[in-house]
């Protein structure tokens, strides 16, 4: 038996996953884009558009998930309402 120091997070939540992306994935404003997506004025938003062009214009703290059968939207500080 050994130790094994690393790193965990509960991905639970969108505002979860969209903090673990952030860290490879986020531009200069803390956007994490997955998918074809145009965020203008943006900041803080999370976007997963897996079926149609998202398009964001001076929106902040948002998070976007569009699947084939449903869209969701949310603000960042709700999040945990709608669990992952």
């Amino acid at each position: 038996m050994f130790e094994l120091a690393s790193g965990w997070s509960d991905l639970g939540t969108w505002e979860a996953v969209s903090d673990y992306q952030k860290t490879d994935n986020a531009d200069t404003d803390g956007n994490v884009w997955l998918g074809d997506v145009i965020g203008i004025d943006t900041a803080n938003c999370y976007v997963h558009a897996e079926q149609r062009l998202i398009s964001l214009l001076g929106v902040d703290d948002l998070i976007i998930v569009d699947t084939d059968d449903a869209i969701l939207i949310a603000n960042k500080s709700r999040s945990k309402m709608s669990k992952k």
